[in-house]
């Protein structure tokens, strides 16, 4: 696993290694070629060493948790899919990254699961309001109010009309 901050240690290390050899090139004309051919092994080094910094594990999770945040808003159905990529991406990272996106992987996992509880709920509730005398519906009326907050606005769409017809059964004493 990589230690924290071993990617820029080795760019000082590899920085310096450049001006040393920038400078022998001025200082041994004979070894000309020869550091020549080091310093570009040395500046390949360092592209490769920001590549990696930029296009590795840790990078990728983070672009996938803010897609996951903006889909779970969104209340998007590949908000599962998503969160399945970043937890295998995750599993990838140093322990140092692991440590600083720990929280924003738990908590995205804690939304999902409330928001699927809220969904499970609300769908347990439909059919018992159907069932239910004026005081059951109102009981249920609060407790699917309370669920309907708890989800994104394209779950909130499924379930509108449902909620607006027993809305319609309370005013009308039914």
């Amino acid at each position: 696993m990589e230690k924290k901050g071993s990617i820029g240690l080795s760019l000082i290390v590899l920085g310096v290694l450049s001006l040393i050899l920038i400078a022998a090139y001025f200082f041994l004309p004979e070894l000309k070629i020869w550091v020549l051919v080091l310093l570009i092994l040395v500046v390949a080094a360092i592209i490769v060493l920001l590549a990696f910094h930029h296009f590795g594990p840790s990078r990728k999770l983070e672009k996938k948790l803010v897609q996951l945040e903006q889909e779970m808003q969104q209340g998007s159905t590949i908000a599962k899919d998503l969160y399945l990529e970043a937890y295998h991406l995750y599993r990838k990272v140093s322990e140092s990254a692991k440590r600083k996106l720990y929280p924003r992987l738990s908590s995205v996992r804690k939304n999902m699961e409330g928001q699927w509880q809220a969904e499970k709920q609300i769908q347990m509730l439909i059919p018992k309001a159907e069932k239910a005398d004026f005081e059951e519906k109102k009981e249920i009326f609060r407790q699917m109010n309370g669920f309907y907050s708890q989800l994104p606005l394209s779950a909130q769409g499924k379930y509108k009309p449902y909620l607006t017809h027993l809305i319609e059964q309370l005013e009308n004493g039914k």
